[in-house]
């Protein structure tokens, strides 16, 4: 061969390979099993690529995704199942794309899905010019299959970053689930307190009574090994940090009622990190928390189909900076609840308690200046939506806050209101001290410096308010002017969704116009190490020239949002 043709040849193959991406596919797929338990004591990138540096006496193991390949290409990273991440970190580098595969059909339960367990880490630090993007890997877009295969897969979410697709399609893969060692009020064996070995030493019995994260098969290696367990008695404890993620197009159904979030939080420590994240579309709730003291603050939640912010299980932290923008499919715009009493979930058996009758800690926590927007069409999907419920022992402090267009819906003898209280009775308790109605009473609980508006005219406490008898007591204290709530003022919204659409370039814009002043309490503030005292009500400042979702958002991409 000629020095030219030798050249030639050369370059070829240079350019060939640079046209060539990296495709990672993390997860087995040879089995029945649908969960893939990586422990980082190993190097794993053998199998399933990226770069591991082990842990020394200073430092844990480190399991690094990037977002380029060493020719500069974009790498591939596919989640083929339910993929769990124990001993050590994962660190996933700002501007990483990561895909889940769709399920196979309907009796195969394999969506891919990120599960981090107690004692690792996430460390996925996006920026608002480069953010971790968490899509589907289907072909498709539809919830059973798709899936992706090969060195040179086609995306029906082919570019992310710069052409998202529409927020009311979702259920093509699972979700992002983290697990921590924070407390909780639930325990399988309803004893009164949590008792397994754990890791910082404390109540070390033999029984691991923790509950099971919800979206896990049962009898699969990560629920036998109890990788998929929360809670703990370590309140700052450190499951890593998210930071300018979107999450898009996940909540595979595994069964009736058991659906993965777009972000699952269990028993979850304050020494956490969780800013600037958006849930857009999810075939369930946008965000759920389950107890832990985590605090969030910059969210934005778009066409979940079940609810926006769920809450559960003693969560003691604050959620600050909220926007959840409904559509038609959505069905409650937020779900607080404080315990399991009364409900057989995650792996409790009938007529066993779920929660010990003490039920600590109490479900105490902020959600301030959140922007809560009902979008229900004509049709609604979801015929018994409510805008906000509260219910099962909780004791929020909802406050700062602007709440725009929910709806009442009615079927047969079941009214849900736009806002609603439910106390289920729990299981062996006489006592109504920590029921949700008398933590409203006692103003332990409390609506304060919230805006109310609807397109409808909805300007009395009572039209707002459900009007059971568990309601009462909300709507005594609604309306007291010391909670400085107002029920009929139009924050002046430019290009308000409607219809339960949600169109790319609506260009919405959320920043209020005409807003009430914002109230300032040491209640809770003094309660909330990580309150940002603002002069404003909801989650975004009017005086602002932009909006924190711009750049790194599929919002703000797709023109849902103006910047």
């Amino acid at each position: 061969m000629n020095k030219k043709a030798l050249i030639t040849g050369v370059l070829s193959l240079a350019l060939s390979a640079v046209s060539q991406a990296a495709v990672n596919y993390v997860g087995n797929t040879a089995d029945s099993d649908v969960t893939t338990v990586i422990n980082l004591a190993s190097d794993p990138t053998g199998t399933y690529g990226g770069t591991y540096a082990p842990a020394t006496a200073t430092s844990r193991a480190v399991w690094s995704w990037s977002a380029l390949d060493g020719l500069g290409n974009p790498n591939h990273w596919v989640l083929e199942e339910i993929v769990f991440i124990t001993g050590g970190d994962l660190y996933i580098e700002p501007g990483t794309i990561v895909r889940g595969q769709p399920r196979t059909d309907s009796a195969t339960y394999n969506p891919g899905a990120l599960v981090i367990s107690r004692g690792a880490k996430i460390l996925a630090a996006g920026n608002s010019g480069a953010p971790i993007v968490f899509t589907s890997a289907s072909s498709t877009g539809a919830a059973f299959g798709g899936r992706t295969s090969g060195q040179t897969p086609s995306y029906w979410d082919a570019a992310p970053l710069t052409a998202p697709q529409s927020p009311t399609t979702s259920g093509s893969w699972g979700g992002v689930l983290i697990c921590g060692n924070a407390p909780t009020n639930v325990d399988r064996d309803g004893v009164g307190i949590q008792q397994f070995f754990d890791i910082h030493g404390a109540f070390t019995v033999s029984t691991d009574d923790r509950s099971s994260i919800e979206g896990i098969p049962t009898g699969t290696s990560a629920n036998l090994g109890g990788y998929e367990r929360f809670g703990g008695h370590a309140e700052a404890d450190n499951s890593g940090i998210l930071s300018y993620v979107s999450i898009r197009h996940g909540g595979a159904n595994l069964s009736s009622n058991n659906e993965i979030n777009g972000l699952t939080m269990g028993g979850v420590g304050r020494g956490t990190t969780v800013n600037y994240i958006e849930i857009w579309g999810n075939t369930d709730d946008g965000v759920e928390i389950f107890g832990g003291s985590v605090n969030l603050d910059h969210i934005v939640i778009v066409a979940p189909q079940d609810d926006g912010l769920d809450i559960d299980v003693g969560y003691s932290g604050t959620v600050q900076f909220l926007a959840v923008i409904a559509s038609a499919a959505t069905d409650k715009l937020g779900e607080w609840d404080g315990s399991y009493e009364g409900e057989n979930v995650n792996g409790f058996t009938t007529g066993t308690p779920a929660v010990a009758v003490s039920r600590t800690p109490v479900a105490q926590f902020t959600v301030a200046n959140a922007t809560l927007i009902g979008n229900v069409g004509a049709s609604p999907s979801n015929a018994t939506c409510s805008g906000l419920n509260i219910r099962d022992q909780a004791a929020p402090r909802f406050v700062n806050s602007i709440v725009v267009n929910m709806t009442s819906q009615t079927t047969g003898a079941n009214t849900n209101g736009l806002l609603e209280i439910d106390n289920r009775t729990p299981i062996g308790v006489t006592t109504v001290a920590s029921t949700t109605t008398n933590m409203f009473a006692t103003e332990i609980a409390y609506l304060k410096g919230v805006s109310f508006y609807s397109a409808a005219g909805i300007n009395t406490v009572a039209g707002w308010v459900a009007n059971g008898s568990s309601d009462a007591a909300m709507e005594a204290k609604l309306g007291d002017l010391k909670f400085a709530n107002s029920f009929n003022n139009n924050p002046g919204f430019a290009n308000l969704p409607t219809g339960g659409t949600l169109p790319a370039g609506q260009l919405f814009d959320p920043k209020p116009t005409t807003a009430d002043s914002a109230v300032y309490d040491d209640d809770f503030v003094g309660a909330n190490a990580s309150y940002v005292a603002v002069p404003y009500r909801g989650a975004f400042d009017g005086g602002e020239l932009t909006l924190w979702t711009a750049d790194w958002s599929a919002a703000d991409v797709y023109q849902l949002l103006v910047k």
